[in-house]
């Protein structure tokens, strides 16, 4: 049995959804983990992977050495919330020290301390999150009022609110601040 390895493959769907990829993993004694398995092609157990391999085609899965530079190549491969969600299974379970770059510093961050900045739907009825940032950038760039995420090229005003916790907050202010002292 492989050992260190990533597995992505096209797993079954729900519904809107022909098929979406799902996961399996050999940690480094060759013992087969479901990571995320789903649907009519959702592989629960080994019996089950070895035998999807086995009437797949190759362009169905993807095995990555985490031994090598597998994981670079999962990252470079893989869409970033699968990724982030992958690396956190295997920090979780103390297998691989998944990390990947912080969308804003360009800093490689352990996928446990990333958070997700925005979001968007994927072209049928889900919603993929992207641009996943490390903590320093998200308390950065974020509100100190309500702690939306505003990225770093935003302009806050002097409180540091986004533009609507301003307009709740501030606007008016100074106005108030005029009429106190006279």
């Amino acid at each position: 049995m492989p050992k260190n390895q990533l597995v992505q493959y096209k797993g079954g769907g729900y519904d809107g959804c022909f098929w979406e990829w799902n996961f399996c993993f050999y940690d480094k004694d060759g013992k087969w983990h479901d990571i995320a398995s789903s649907g009519i092609y959702g592989c629960r157990n080994e019996e089950a992977w070895l035998a999807y391999k086995a009437r797949a085609d190759k362009n169905e899965y993807s095995a990555y050495d985490l031994s090598n530079d597998g994981w670079g190549q999962f990252v470079k491969e893989a869409h970033e919330s699968l990724v982030v969600g992958v690396g956190k299974y295997l920090l979780d379970h103390g297998f691989f020290p998944a990390s990947i770059a912080c969308s804003e510093c360009g800093q490689l961050t352990s996928c446990n301390e990333l958070e997700s900045t925005s979001y968007r739907g994927n072209g049928g009825i889900g919603i993929i999150t992207e641009d996943y940032v490390c903590g320093e950038c998200y308390s950065k760039y974020a509100c100190v009022y309500c702690g939306g995420y505003q990225g770093k090229d935003y302009d806050f005003c002097e409180e540091y609110f986004c533009e609507w916790c301003h307009e709740e907050h501030c606007e008016g202010k100074e106005e108030t601040i005029e009429e106190e002292k006279d």
